[in-house]
C-alpha cells in the first residue's frame, strides 16, 4: 500500500482548519494536544463530517476518556495506546483505505 498524502499537526486548531478544507480518508488523533484538545476536534468533527474515520492515539486510556470519545459520535476505527508500533497504524490503514 502506498500512502502518498500524510499530513501532521502539533495542535488541534490548525488540524481542524485543514480537515475543513481537505478530504481525509483516516485521521489519527491524539487526545492530548496543546490548546484545542483532541476531544475538541472530535466534537467539531461530529458537526462537520461524522463519517471521517478516526483512530484515537492516547497514553491516557481511562474509562472517562473512552466514554467521552464514544459519546463524541465520530466514526472511531481504533484506539491506539502509546507507545505504539508503526505497524499498528499500517494495519488500520489497510483495513480502512
Amino acid at each position: 500500500i502506498s500512502y502518498k498524502n500524510v499530513t501532521s499537526f502539533e495542535a488541534g486548531s490548525p488540524a481542524l482548519e485543514e480537515i475543513i478544507q481537505q478530504d481525509f480518508g483516516v485521521l489519527f488523533l491524539d487526545l492530548n494536544m496543546p490548546g484545542f484538545s483532541g476531544m475538541d476536534v472530535l466534537r467539531y468533527l461530529r458537526v462537520i463530517d461524522g463519517s471521517l474515520q478516526v483512530g484515537i492515539v492516547t497514553g491516557q486510556s481511562t474509562v472517562e476518556n473512552l466514554t467521552e470519545v464514544i459519546q463524541s459520535g465520530s466514526s472511531i476505527v481504533n484506539l491506539i495506546k502509546k507507545p505504539f508500533k508503526v505497524d499498528e497504524i499500517y494495519e488500520i490503514l489497510r483495513e480502512y483505505l
